[in-house]
């Protein structure tokens, strides 16, 4: 609209006055209202403009018969206006009937052109030659409807007035008006063809350019596939070559203790046959010197006690552990895969993920702690512990230490028979071979008397899961080393082996009846509460031992 009146500044003449002005619109509905106002005046057949359309109506279908009439007409002096106001008529209608029809012509494809300008809009609104042929067009739309009005609400007299003076000049800007819409919506064509034509080239483009992308992320993702199937390949051959070294190194080991077995055996077989052969007697023959002395392996192991010092810590750690909403204490009490590693009469094994976030002390490292307080207070146990987070790789820790410490704890809860270790072995454990230590401690689990249960808690197993190839290697011994005594005849061993996170080698060497996953916590759970935990202790386990 502004447009429309920087290029026609000055309105008609009336149309203001006759309530036909379409500058003042707002939106091409309130235009299109008044335009379709207009015509309805125009048909409507009332008043002097409705008998003057009328007359003119009645002369076009009957010009001939009208002519003949006029020349019978007397020629009166209040004949002569009527006679020469029909002749002007008839000849002014007669140009005008023709005109309409163009009109009408040109309004029908007014109304083809506004939806053809509205679809060019919405497709190409960011082009601007597009825009710039729309408002071009709309402009020549708005100055046709306004000379259309024009017509409509022109007074018919000077219509026929207008066509009497102009004759085939008659309307020419209103006909001209309607020919600069199709000349106008054809270069709207021809800039929407030519957009189309240029964002169909973009698009072309941009395919090229999806397609490259998305052969390059193709090949970056077989790349990437490739190699983690690579790296998996790698790690798979290393863990058989672990394994393969595992075996070979768990066979040497057997071999040799096997060796000690039938050594210490084939020396008390000559004692006794000395004794029985014996027919005076003789002073007692003096026992073979002992090599390593309770005493002196206690010194040797430098780990007395570190498991008491952690469980203090960590029990004194409460106030940090159980307030953070990670209690687990009632959970683990309450399952069936602890009441039963608890309380049957056999070795066991069981596994437990604390469903948590990886911390050195946990919530389950806090229920350790508790386990190994009430399970020392019980006579006929031997408990030992381990806290893996308390003793990371980078402060000395490890399956060595761990081992040592279990050995030690051991030692301080019965007396042993150390004759079994000789020079070799004690050779073996002063360079440090994890698997002498380990044979050492299967052997003090078999002095322990059948009738006598000997409870290992390995707490944050995960800590030592994701170190090097050797570390690993060294943990999975000693694990595996443990797990092995709870298949052992004459032994009663239980093995509990805990984790805050999910673990990985070490859930795999359990079986699914010997783990136990447990759930979220339930935002309604009791905190923890010692005297909750000191009952359902004495009912879940002290009160099936006593009987």
């Amino acid at each position: 609209m502004v447009e429309f009146k920087i290029k026609y500044p000055v309105e008609p003449e009336a149309r203001v006055q006759k309530e036909c002005s379409i500058r003042s619109k707002t939106s091409w509905e309130e235009v299109l209202e008044v335009l379709e106002a207009s015509a309805a005046a125009y048909t409507r057949n009332t008043g002097l403009k409705g008998a003057f359309k009328k007359t003119k109506e009645f002369i076009e279908s009957k010009a001939d018969t009208v002519e003949r009439v006029t020349k019978v007409i007397p020629d009166v002096d209040y004949a002569k206006p009527i006679l020469g106001t029909l002749t002007f008529l008839l000849q002014a209608f007669q140009q005008t009937s023709k005109v309409r029809e163009e009109v009408k012509a040109g309004i029908e494809k007014l109304k083809r052109k506004f939806g053809l300008v509205e679809d060019y809009i919405a497709m190409y609104s960011t082009k601007e030659k597009v825009v710039d042929a729309v408002t071009t067009l709309h402009v020549t739309i708005l100055k046709a409807i306004e000379d259309v009005i024009g017509y409509y609400t022109r007074h018919i007299i000077i219509k026929g007035l207008s066509a009497l003076w102009d004759g085939k000049n008659y309307e020419k800007s209103l006909l001209q008006c309607l020919e600069n819409i199709s000349k106008d919506g054809n270069e709207l064509i021809h800039e929407a063809n030519t957009a189309h034509k240029q964002e169909t080239h973009e698009i072309a483009g941009n395919v090229n350019k999806l397609e490259h992308w998305y052969k390059s992320a193709n090949d970056g993702i077989s790349n990437i596939i490739n190699e983690h199937v690579r790296r998996v390949e790698a790690r798979l051959e290393r863990e058989e070559s672990r394994r393969e070294k595992e075996k070979a190194r768990y066979e040497e080991d057997r071999r040799f203790f096997q060796r000690q077995i039938e050594r210490q055996q084939a020396e008390n077989k000559e004692l006794k046959q000395l004794f029985y052969r014996a027919t005076t007697p003789e002073p007692a023959a003096l026992p073979a010197p002992t090599v390593v002395t309770q005493h002196d392996m206690l010194d040797f192991l430098i780990s007395t006690d570190i498991e008491t010092a952690d469980i203090d810590y960590i029990l004194s750690q409460r106030e940090l552990i159980i307030p953070g909403g990670h209690d687990r204490t009632e959970q683990i009490m309450k399952s069936t895969q602890l009441r039963e590693w608890l309380v049957q009469d056999d070795s066991k094994e069981l596994l437990i993920h604390g469903n948590s976030e990886p911390e050195p002390i946990s919530p389950v490292s806090f229920f350790c702690a508790l386990l190994m307080r009430n399970l020392r207070g019980v006579e006929q146990f031997r408990s030992i512990a381990f806290f893996c987070g308390c003793h990371p790789y980078e402060d000395f820790g490890g399956a060595r230490p761990m081992i040592m410490s279990l050995l030690a704890q051991l030692l301080q809860q019965q007396s042993f028979d150390l004759g079994f270790i000789d020079h070799e072995l004690a050779y073996r454990m002063d360079d440090g071979d994890i698997g002498a230590f380990c044979f050492v401690f299967r052997q003090l689990v078999h002095q322990v008397k059948n009738t006598e249960s000997v409870f290992c808690v390995i707490d944050g197993i995960n800590f030592y899961e994701g170190f090097d190839e050797e570390s690993l290697q060294e943990t999975a011994y000693v694990l595996c080393s443990l797990l092995d005594l709870t298949r052992e005849r004459g032994v009663i061993f239980k093995i509990l082996v805990t984790s805050p996170s999910i673990t990985v080698d070490t859930r795999l060497a359990i079986e699914d009846e010997d783990y136990l996953a447990l759930p979220q916590r339930d935002a309604n759970a009791l905190g923890y509460s010692d005297l909750r935990f000191e009952r359902q202790w004495r009912e879940g386990f002290g009160a099936e031992s006593e009987g």
